[in-house]
């Protein structure tokens, strides 16, 4: 009889263990899923800004009329700054992609001053030279990029199964998506244009990271473990840390990875600036379990977890969820002024409160911002700059980046028209519309 009883708790308990196995793999494979959508959304994104960048272009080099050569101008700057973004969603390391980055840096910032200094005039011959040579280099890149979409369709790449991608590894071959990328960045010729533009770095990020207090050379490996320990804190005893294998050269970044049997193989990934020592972002991938856990409680654990990694003075901006995991972004708060440039954004499981997700890139690469914080319009003024169709719900002073990245000051009005809510943005110095938003 006691021997039957042993038998029947062992087959029970193998139950339960391969049903909370299977619950686990099932929930895994969501959280894979829903990153890949996202991946793969941006990079359709990506394809579709190219090919309207490369229209544009196109239609710009043969309209005689100014009128319509400038609308065309802000079209291009517009969809290059938009493709800079989608590039950006991707999980590519480091400063791979640069000369891609830099034909989209270039385009951008190139339309731009020819949207402002040719309102009413024709292009000069230099000017429709440079056009068009930027043309043909966003063309190459345009058909390579949808022949890279293609074969990710075909060959069913997956994003989310690539962990920062490096494409300044010397061999991709055994890859036909990554390796098509490294050869689309090989074709991109740049060093012959002369935009008359000042000297701007690929990646902003990487040179404001040469600009953070810090000592010159490189974090020594346990040093660079010891800041990813204490950056997560208790947590960091369930885990073993190492450097990662394929660090970027050059980056002002060095890489740790985490690696967890204890916790259902879970893994983190750490990047950490080689000169101060901050741990600028990192990310946990583990399965999930039931959400427990309401907004209230998600925003004091971010906000305890940015208090206790001394990033202090930061304001909730917004709270918002995606699957099992709530999405805290943050701002710095000065003078009574958002600093939205500065946006810190923390990842809180719903199931147990732990921080598996925290980016201050964009808190580190824009700390160097001027702006007046002083607004030269009153609350009221600005007020009469917004449709008065509009029922007003909020309001507040921030700086943001307009349209072509630059910083603001500006009034946000929340605002609600039918049951749809928008964010109204005015410029706090002239009273200018700066952004409409729907949230």
């Amino acid at each position: 009889m006691k021997r039957n009883f042993l038998i029947f708790v062992l087959v029970v308990s193998l139950a339960v263990v391969g049903y909370w196995g299977v619950k686990n793999n099932r929930i895994l494979a969501q959280w894979e899923l829903q990153a890949e959508n996202q991946y793969r959304s941006a990079f359709q994104e990506l394809n579709t800004h190219f090919e309207s960048l490369e229209t544009e272009i196109a239609t710009a080099l043969v309209t005689k009329s100014n009128e319509r050569r400038l609308v065309k101008l802000n079209n291009i700057w517009r969809d290059a700054f938009a493709a800079q973004e989608d590039l950006g969603e991707l999980p590519i390391a480091g400063v791979s992609l640069t000369n891609i980055k830099s034909l989209l840096s270039k385009t951008e910032r190139y339309a731009y001053r020819l949207s402002q200094e040719n309102i009413n005039k024709k292009l000069s011959g230099k000017d429709w030279e440079n056009l068009n040579q930027l043309h043909k280099q966003v063309k190459v890149a345009a058909n390579d990029l949808e022949e890279v979409h293609n074969k990710i369709e075909k060959n069913n790449f997956r994003w989310s199964k690539q962990r920062h991608i490096i494409l300044e590894k010397d061999n991709l071959s055994d890859n036909s998506v990554l390796s098509s990328l490294q050869v689309t960045e090989r074709k991109l010729k740049l060093s012959n244009l002369d935009l008359g533009l000042e000297q701007e770095s690929t990646d902003q990020f990487l040179l404001q990271l040469s600009k953070v207090k810090g000592q010159e050379g490189s974090i020594e490996k346990d040093k660079a473990i010891k800041l990813a320990k204490d950056f997560l804190g208790a947590r960091s005893k369930n885990y073993k840390f190492d450097l990662y294998d394929n660090q970027v050269k050059d980056s002002g970044i060095v890489t740790v990875i985490a690696n967890s049997e204890e916790t259902n193989n879970s893994q983190i990934f750490f990047d950490i600036s080689q000169k101060s020592g901050e741990v600028i972002w990192f990310l946990e991938k583990r399965s999930f379990k039931t959400s427990e856990f309401e907004d209230d409680q998600v925003q004091k654990f971010a906000t305890d977890f940015v208090k206790q990694s001394n990033y202090d003075d930061l304001v909730v901006k917004e709270i918002s969820s995606e699957g099992n995991l709530g999405i805290v972004d943050l701002a710095p708060k000065t003078e009574g002024v958002l600093i939205y440039p500065q946006l810190v954004k923390v990842k809180v499981a719903l199931d147990n409160g732990d921080i598996i997700g925290f980016n201050a890139r964009r808190f580190l690469s824009n700390n160097d911002l001027e702006v007046d914080l002083e607004p030269k319009l009153s609350l009221e003024e600005a007020k009469q700059r917004v449709n008065q169709r509009l029922d007003l719900k909020d309001n507040r002073l921030a700086v943001i980046f307009n349209d072509i990245g630059r910083p603001i000051l500006s009034y946000e009005f929340v605002g609600v028209l039918g049951d749809e809510e928008f964010k109204i943005y005015i410029n706090a110095d002239n009273g200018r519309e700066v952004k409409v938003i729907k949230t």
